[in-house]
């Protein structure tokens, strides 16, 4: 299917949905898509590079696009934390030096913000409407967040890749 079309939201759509639903790791699907040669286009190109960086979704594709235009520090994604060796949760977005999270909403983003927020880091609760409608306002946001840190225990969390 991605050999067939050259939109890169079609592709990172196919290429996420690959990722989740038929739980291929991403080596191994960058190991496909290089033996069928379709890493030299630039759609795949830049939606392998997303992945690389941990980004899992079109929305965290978004985002990370929107910080770079507005030339913010991209954050770590999906990184396990933990405080004093007790897990915290696995939020989508970690900046480790500001202590800021980013939670795009899903069915457990609510219970892993309240935790989060329980240890004094600065929590940002986004839906895919918010990031992709109100850009500025979700910049300013996260700029204003990430201007005011070091927030909560930075120094005692531990983060674990996953």
């Amino acid at each position: 299917m991605i050999r067939v079309t050259a939109d890169v939201h079609r592709v990172r759509a196919l290429v996420h949905a690959a990722l989740r639903e038929q739980a291929v790791r991403p080596d191994e699907l960058e190991r496909e898509l290089r033996a069928a040669r379709l890493t030299r286009r630039p759609d795949v190109a830049t939606v392998l590079q997303e992945v690389g960086a941990g980004v899992r979704s079109g929305t965290e594709a978004a985002v990370r696009s929107l910080m770079e235009g507005a030339g913010l520090p991209q954050p770590l994604w999906h990184e396990a934390l933990l405080l004093d060796g007790v897990g915290l949760g696995t939020p989508d977005a970690y900046w480790p030096r500001h202590g800021v999270v980013l939670e795009i909403d899903d069915a457990q983003a609510a219970h892993r913000r309240h935790r989060l927020e329980g240890t004094g880091l600065h929590v940002i609760h986004a839906s895919a409407w918010h990031i992709r409608g109100a850009q500025r306002e979700f910049i300013s946001l996260l700029r204003a967040a990430l201007a005011t840190g070091p927030h909560g225990p930075v120094d005692r969390i531990v983060r674990r890749p996953q």
